[in-house]
């Protein structure tokens, strides 16, 4: 799974009501919500981490999907119903949900009857679940084309969320500086109701180019949360030593380019050309009039030998925000 950046879709909150409640909390019996959680494999190399939470008895929840690829993620969250049995357990026995034009899912857990035990991997207490079956309908088609799945039947396992990954941080700093011979790129739009923004780091005129990138935007009532990282050559990103021009034409998924230019006399730069960005589903113009950028001097750092969980985490967090407070 390593060089996979980002990947799946589960809360912590959600893990942990899976758990058995420890013999002393027994005389306090408390609901702690339904929930469940699968993976599927779509097309074209990419994997939906499926999660379902619903903290109330009625079953009114949400979904979230996670499609992940190798340097791109789409996250999908939407209102579901997930229904289970409080006096047995936490794992929901239904769960459905309309994903509009995206697909619709509607299984039904067929239980297994029998008790398999794990250890977290990051240390822990031995802990068991009862693993089943999911039967019904699963069907997932992302937007152009560029991932699917459906499936009669899914396997409830939640094994592979837990000991797929390390148990790691990752991190990355920006020093920022007239002294610094790199520059970053950073652009932001707020136009056709979707927050867009973008950057582009190159810490010298000879170092390789990292880029990252994200979209939130809201269709048919599913909140969508997509993301690209990753890198590129040294002619990707060019700039003058004053910053005074700078030029974008990194490749795939990257189309077309850009040029920056700074007027002293101007307080916004000059921001022109056709560069667009493919992200999971959806291709988006980054030359737009609405898009700002900015560029300063700047060296960045950053770690990738870790977990992905506080990725995924922020991810969650974000797609989970209403468009208008974000």
């Amino acid at each position: 799974m390593k060089g996979r950046w980002i990947i799946v879709a589960v809360l912590t909150a959600l893990l942990v009501a899976l758990l058995p409640v420890p013999s002393e909390a027994a005389a306090l019996p408390r609901f702690e919500g339904f929930a469940t959680e699968f993976k599927l494999e779509g097309s074209n190399s990419y994997e939906i981490w499926v999660s379902a939470y619903a903290p109330r008895h009625n079953g009114e929840g949400w979904i979230s999907l996670v499609v992940a690829g190798k340097h791109a993620t789409a996250f999908y969250r939407a209102p579901a119903l997930v229904i289970g049995e409080a006096a047995r357990d936490t794992t929901a026995t239904a769960v459905k949900a309309d994903l509009g034009s995206l697909g619709r899912v509607d299984l039904l857990l067929e239980r297994s009857g029998t008790e398999e035990p794990f250890r977290w991997p990051c240390g822990g207490p031995r802990e068991s679940y009862e693993p089943g079956t999911y039967r019904g309908v699963f069907e997932f088609k992302g937007e152009e084309g560029y991932t699917s799945a459906s499936a009669s039947e899914v396997r409830f396992d939640p094994l592979p969320f837990f000991l797929a990954h390390g148990c790691g941080g990752s991190g990355s700093g920006e020093a920022r500086g007239p002294g610094s011979p790199g520059a970053r790129l950073k652009g932001v739009s707020f136009a056709h109701d979707r927050i867009l923004t973008f950057q582009v780091n190159k810490n010298n005129r000879h170092s390789s180019v990292i880029y990252s990138a994200s979209l939130r935007e809201q269709r048919d009532g599913v909140q969508i949360y997509r993301t690209i990282q990753g890198t590129a050559g040294p002619g990707a990103f060019s700039f003058d030593r004053d910053l005074g021009k700078a030029t974008l034409s990194p490749p795939a998924p990257f189309s077309g380019s850009a040029t920056l230019r700074r007027d002293p006399d101007s307080l916004l730069a000059d921001w022109q050309g056709n560069l667009k960005l493919a992200f999971p589903g959806h291709t988006i113009p980054l030359a737009d009039p609405g898009v700002h950028v900015g560029i300063e001097h700047a060296h960045l750092t950053r770690s990738d030998d870790s977990s992905v969980g506080v990725s995924f985490r922020a991810a969650e967090r974000a797609a989970a925000l209403p468009m208008k407070a974000r």
